[in-house]
């Protein structure tokens, strides 16, 4: 950490020596989730629930930091979620750019939030990982986790097939958390909560499907336009 710091700070230095400090955006954040199990590994994701390679807050919530004085007020703040795949839509957006195709972009741009016009995220958050899948809007958060699966030896490749993200098998169960009064997801309101389950989980299996043709290239080539 310490040699990170200064790393950071060499940075800076350098943005302001060359006198562009002021109109530059500087983005930083964390890596996600502590490593290791609770209480036998060193690290903390604190109240939060979950470790890395969870879905839960503690396994995908980071502290972000952007700077940019120019455009930037000083001390501003968010209180909905955003995610690095917000990144790019905004540098298109700031360098006036465009997509050479249509594919699906999972992020936002952020620049209504720095010029205070966006108070409520318009896209949510989708996550998966290992069979796991998560949706988080702007107050609720969608889990599902794959339950009974039992451990065989079996070949890497089979095994890995049959845990591919978004093959919904065996059936599911969500769970529903509200982060705004529970960012500890200490409750499961998903059976107070049907029509939010409904509607978020259709959410969810959309992205895992476009997520799915992203990544046999049915996304790609299509041009503006076209």
């Amino acid at each position: 950490v310490t040699a990170m710091d200064e790393q950071v700070g060499r940075l800076r230095a350098a943005l302001r020596n060359l006198n562009v400090a002021d109109n530059t955006l500087v983005a930083f954040c964390s890596d996600n989730g502590p490593e290791g199990r609770r209480g036998s590994a060193p690290g903390s994701a604190g109240p939060f629930r979950g470790r890395k390679r969870d879905l839960y807050e503690g396994g995908v919530r980071v502290p972000g930091i952007i700077e940019w004085p120019t455009k930037i007020k000083s001390g501003m703040e968010t209180n909905f979620p955003t995610v690095t795949s917000d990144y790019l839509p905004t540098i298109l957006e700031i360098v006036g750019a465009e997509m050479p195709d249509r594919r699906p972009i999972d992020g936002i741009s952020l620049i209504p939030v720095m010029e205070g016009r966006l108070k409520v995220r318009p896209r949510p958050i989708g996550f998966q990982f290992g069979g796991k899948l998560a949706l988080s809007d702007n107050r609720y958060k969608l889990v599902f986790y794959p339950k009974g699966r039992k451990k065989k030896k079996e070949p890497k490749k089979e095994k890995a097939a049959k845990q591919k993200p978004g093959t919904f098998e065996g059936g599911r169960t969500y769970m529903l958390f509200d982060l705004l009064d529970d960012p500890a997801e200490t409750k499961d309101i998903a059976s107070e909560q049907p029509d939010v389950v409904r509607q978020m989980s259709s959410v969810l299996e959309s992205w895992v499907g476009s997520c799915r043709a992203s990544r046999t290239g049915r996304d790609y080539g299509s041009k503006p336009g076209g």
